[in-house]
């Protein structure tokens, strides 16, 4: 008995120690978390010279378009840290099924790219996000995800238009700093209908905290928006979103895939996260 006592409390001691290392507990901003952690938010001016990690090298042979009757994007911005291996699964289960692949990482999914080319059937962004306060009363009320774009001191000039209209704000990365968007520049560039009856599947943390950027999707024109609701760890956040997708292509609907990934791993379920969506839970990816 004293040695399964020791082993349950070796066990639990191991389990808190994982809970509490900033490196693994995903991306969240501030001010759901400690300003040490992570990823958070904050204003402080950065040298637009400063250094960044080289981006991971991928193959053309591998990750290129294809020709086919649907049209997904998978947008991996925050490719430099987590690798592009669970991207590349989910582009091997979409082109059979007749998807033609738009795959873009790092700095390439800069802001004007967000403003003007999400339209498809299925828009996948592996990315960092969190829950922002917006109007300055110092409580979070808005979801805000993060482009690749990286904020620098020229930042506020050559998006004066976006950040005078709250459309943007400044994310940070350890020590590199981004560009995040918030709902309003969603509405704002988008028209109804651009998002084509589209599945909109935000690979990031508190994307579905609340309805604030997945209702902006749903007006418009997109079917369901799924992502994860509170904090979640990269590796299940890269796991499950292949899970996801294989599931999509044998025909499974949002709901179904939701409730089967669930918080996809014993540590996203002591943070209490869950695969969430809004929007229409009976959707099903087009295929061929």
């Amino acid at each position: 008995m004293i040695y399964k006592k020791k082993q349950v409390t070796i066990f639990f001691l191991c389990l808190l120690i994982l809970l509490n290392i900033p490196s693994i507990q995903g991306e969240t901003f501030f001010p759901l978390i400690n300003k040490d952690e992570l990823f958070q938010f904050q204003e402080k001016n950065v040298d637009s010279n400063q250094v960044i990690l080289n981006p991971i090298e991928i193959s053309q042979k591998d990750l290129s378009t294809f020709t086919g009757s649907y049209t997904a994007l998978i947008l991996n911005p925050s490719e430099y840290i987590y690798g592009n291996l669970h991207c590349r699964k989910i582009i091997n289960k979409l082109i059979p099924k007749g998807y033609n692949i738009v795959y873009l990482s790092n700095e390439a999914v800069d802001l004007s790219y967000i403003k003007f080319n999400l339209s498809a059937e299925i828009v996948y962004i592996n990315t960092h996000a969190g829950y922002w306060d917006i109007d300055g009363d110092n409580q979070p009320d808005t979801v805000v995800i993060s482009t690749g774009e990286h904020w620098t001191n020229e930042t506020p000039v050559k998006y004066q238009f976006e950040y005078d209209n709250q459309m943007i704000v400044k994310g940070r990365v350890g020590d590199i700093t981004f560009i995040a968007f918030t709902p309003a520049l969603i509405d704002y560039y988008y028209k109804p209908g651009d998002f084509p009856n589209s599945l909109i599947y935000m690979a990031s943390c508190y994307v579905t905290y609340d309805d604030s950027m997945a209702q902006v999707f749903l007006d418009k024109g997109a079917s369901a928006y799924v992502g994860w609701n509170k904090n979640t760890i990269f590796w299940t956040n890269s796991i499950t979103s292949v899970r996801s997708f294989r599931l999509f292509t044998y025909g499974f609907t949002v709901k179904q895939v939701c409730k089967l990934i669930r918080s996809g791993g014993l540590i996203n379920f002591f943070l209490l996260s869950k695969l969430t969506y809004y929007g229409n839970g009976n959707h099903k990816i087009p295929r061929l």
